[in-house]
């Protein structure tokens, strides 16, 4: 009786040893472990990134999620003035193709920023504009974001010291005729977060 036993038991462990490999080989032959590749660089005659390849992975397993394309184009004071992005399936097929312009003032502060996304087809998913302001300090004191047809959609405001600790940040939203729909004003202290006001009340 206990040789059977044990022999019963054997043959249990046998089962579950091998449908664990039967689901690992499945799960190996679904998504291929790959070796992680490095970030490749590209640099132009003055030293600049002007192209940047990377891949991407599931977390858990090295599993190839996707590969990405970053182009840069600068200015003559070294400021990036478009950001392409172009990620790619495995298979080489697009997934979205993003871009970003950048506009400077002469403190070489970002003044301005376009966004545009496209789809796999070239399709224009979305689209963006912000403008930014600064202080004497030279710190970042406003954003605007806008719809298609300039008015503000969007107006953060942000008040900073002058170690530059963020005392509060305030979000007010509005719809396209400029009618106030949101607005929130959020206050820090040294700790994080200490209360939020909703001031359309």
């Amino acid at each position: 009786m206990v040789i059977l036993a044990w022999m019963i038991l054997i043959i249990a462990l046998c089962c579950v040893s091998c449908s664990q490999c039967s689901k690992s080989k499945e799960k190996t032959m679904k998504d291929p472990v790959v070796e992680k590749e490095q970030p490749q660089l590209v640099y132009d005659s003055l030293g600049r990134i002007i192209e940047r390849h990377s891949a991407s992975y599931r977390r858990g397993y090295q599993t190839l999620r996707s590969r990405e394309k970053y182009f840069y184009t600068y200015d003559d004071r070294n400021n990036v003035v478009k950001e392409i992005k172009e990620s790619f399936k495995p298979t080489g097929d697009l997934l979205f193709r993003n871009v970003n312009f950048y506009s400077y003032n002469e403190k070489n502060q970002k003044t301005e920023q376009r966004f545009e996304s496209y789809g796999p087809d070239n399709e224009l998913v979305r689209k963006s504009r912000n403008t930014f302001s600064y202080n004497e300090r030279g710190q970042m004191v406003e954003d605007l974001g806008y719809y298609d047809n300039g008015v503000v959609k969007s107006r953060i405001i942000f008040e900073p010291n002058e170690k530059n600790e963020m005392l509060s940040e305030t979000y007010i939203e509005y719809d396209e005729n400029g009618e106030k729909t949101s607005h929130k004003k959020y206050i820090y202290s040294k700790y994080g977060l200490e209360k939020t006001e909703d001031l359309m009340k």
